[in-house]
């Protein structure tokens, strides 16, 4: 990699980075990622050691969970005066962070040689993102395969799940890098067709029903949510809205959005029962296991009854639960998560 300099090494794989984020909602243009994949290739195609390897994962992660993650910040402003100074400095280290893992992956993969460096860039890549959706209580957004939500694409997720369309939509876009640069442009493009028909079919494969699902969305701005005064409100808000115009077959409510505990409250609970007039009712709502609050989804059928309750097990970092939060709160940082 003698024709660039460190510098232009690193914006290169910045932009890369920027260029896989636009395949992130809400721009979702996949196709920047088969432009990206193949330049960091080619750049790691030339490194000379494991520590160059890193530096192009490392910068391209840092950008693209910089420009894809940029919601992590919401939840400082919810009390802005006192917190919003603090949402850079979350952002940064999601970002940072994150991108170690794809800084690992290239390092790992620049220990190859030949067009197995490609191979391993990969694997590697894949094998990273598996381990950042588990790892520390796991942070799975944000995958690269993401990006084929609005094609007939994301319906092969139901066949190989999110990390196979990841390696798939990698390895074919890596394809230039493996073989002669024309036939590997048409491989990669023949591969992208099969994959769109593949999609298509199986969309065709669903039955055609009448189902009508309710989306219900109380409109509770964030810092009056748990409010007193203002609780019963958006329960109302959110029983009327599902009772409105037809039944519907579906109705799904918000994340936490019963504002009591499953179980409690027969009453409040009836009355959910008799807006949803016999459809499915799907309701996020929180629950207590000894010391912890669980954020959870209930599913009752027709008649009322509990077919389901799912316990959410991916927290949103800052959001959801404050990562060392404990040492936070001695240091006198409070008051950024639902669990304080």
């Amino acid at each position: 990699m003698a024709d660039l300099t460190p510098w232009r090494r690193r914006l290169i794989a910045a932009a890369c980075g920027l260029a896989l984020a636009a395949g992130a909602a809400p721009f979702s243009i996949i196709w920047f990622l088969f432009l990206a994949v193949p330049m960091l290739g080619w750049m790691l195609l030339q490194c000379t050691t494991a520590r160059m390897g890193f530096g192009i994962g490392w910068w391209a992660g840092v950008t693209y969970f910089g420009g894809s993650m940029y919601w992590i910040v919401e939840p400082f402003f919810v009390d802005a005066a006192r917190h919003a100074w603090m949402a850079p400095f979350a952002l940064v280290a999601v970002a940072t962070g994150m991108a170690l893992f794809w800084g690992v992956a290239f390092g790992l993969a620049a220990r190859f040689r030949g067009q197995s460096r490609i191979l391993a860039m990969v694997a590697f890549w894949v094998l990273a993102e598996f381990v950042r959706g588990f790892i520390f209580t796991g942070f799975p957004w944000g995958m690269l395969s993401y990006g084929w939500s609005q094609t007939p694409v994301f319906q092969n997720l139901s066949w190989v799940g999110p990390y196979g369309l990841t390696f798939v939509t990698l390895l074919i876009a890596a394809f230039p890098l493996l073989m002669n640069r024309r036939l590997g442009v048409a491989l990669t493009l023949l591969s992208i067709t099969g994959l769109w028909i593949a999609g298509q079919t199986r969309m065709a494969e669903v039955p055609e029903t009448e189902t009508i699902v309710r989306l219900v969305q109380p409109n509770a701005p964030q810092h009056l949510k748990w409010d007193a005064d203002w609780v019963r409100v958006f329960y109302d808000r959110a029983v009327a809205a599902t009772e409105a115009e037809d039944p519907p077959t579906v109705v799904v409510w918000p994340e936490t959005s019963v504002p009591f505990i499953w179980g409690a409250n027969p009453s409040a609970e009836a009355r959910m029962i008799r807006a949803a007039r016999g459809a499915h009712l799907i309701a996020g709502h929180r629950k207590f296991d000894e010391n912890t609050v669980l954020n959870s989804l209930l599913h009752l059928d027709g008649t009322g009854a509990l077919v389901a309750d799912y316990d959410k097990h991916h927290l949103v970092p800052f959001g959801e639960f404050v990562p060392l939060g404990d040492l936070a709160g001695r240091l006198g940082i409070h008051g950024l998560a639902a669990n304080d």
